[in-house]
């Protein structure tokens, strides 16, 4: 749905469960949510995650987040 309010605090604060595999759906949903670059330092905090899978869906998000915003600019 794109729905930019899911963004904080849900999602933000999701990136903090125990659980990886809640922590790679947020990150793969801020990413689908793209282009808000404002989740950028929050996805920083978790690139350092011991999770691989959170690690690698953290680079994609970002990338597709930036790539929506540069989109945005033209």
């Amino acid at each position: 749905m794109h729905d930019l309010r899911a963004i904080e605090p849900p999602l933000i604060t999701l990136l903090k469960d125990d659980d990886w595999w809640v922590r790679f759906k947020a990150v793969w949903a801020l990413g689908q949510l793209g282009g808000d670059v404002r989740v950028l330092p929050s996805l920083r905090r978790v690139s350092n995650d011991e999770s691989e899978t959170v690690r690698d869906s953290v680079m994609q998000a970002k990338d597709e987040i930036l790539r929506r915003e540069s989109l945005k600019k033209r």
